[in-house]
């Protein structure tokens, strides 16, 4: 009887073993069944949307990926430049949200200066609270849609973000309750 020696491969062959493996397994793990039978043209009538692969009339499965986020600048002086993109968006009017100390940082000074260079009317509204209530909410939504602003830039965090969110949601559907879009507390 003979004793083996098992030599640990190297990095090269742990990821040639793994391409082949990759190369080798269905194309997407919704067809990894071994039942699955391929969406021929003859049954494609019959298909639904909810097939996870499409395919077309080529016999071909179509993949398509998209990604869609909003566009993300930073660096030095990219505040600078907000007023550049609104007027490039076309935004008529803009309410700057931001809260009590933001509005006296340099970045809120940048916003506005941005602004007034493009030409873009703004409005600013600092009483963004930090942790926001529904009172306080409530608030901004109420000076949002008195405003009728178009666009809404927010100069701050996390608060001042969804503040800003909330008055947008809110200012574009005006009709709405406040607890059609807000979970009631627990």
């Amino acid at each position: 009887m003979t004793l083996g020696v098992r030599i640990p491969p190297t990095a090269a062959a742990r990821v040639t073993s793994l391409l082949r493996t990759v190369q080798s397994a269905p194309a997407c793990p919704c067809h990894s069944n071994p039942n699955h039978q391929p969406h021929t043209p003859h049954n494609l009538s019959n298909a639904r949307r909810s097939l996870a692969t499409p395919t077309g009339l080529s016999g071909q499965r179509e993949y398509a990926f998209e990604m869609a986020a909003s566009s993300i600048r930073f660096g030095p002086g990219s505040t600078k430049e907000v007023g550049m993109d609104f007027k490039n968006m076309g935004a008529n009017k803009v309410c700057v949200v931001t809260d009590g100390n933001v509005v006296k940082l340099n970045a809120m000074k940048q916003a506005v200066d941005g602004l007034n260079r493009e030409g873009v009317e703004f409005t600013v509204y600092e009483r963004t609270m930090v942790e926001p209530k529904d009172s306080s909410i409530r608030e901004a939504i109420d000076f949002s849609k008195s405003q009728q602003p178009d666009a809404f830039l927010a100069v701050g965090g996390g608060s001042v973000i969804d503040t800003a969110k909330l008055m947008n949601l809110y200012t574009n559907f005006p009709d709405n309750d406040f607890l059609d879009f807000v979970n009631a507390p627990l």
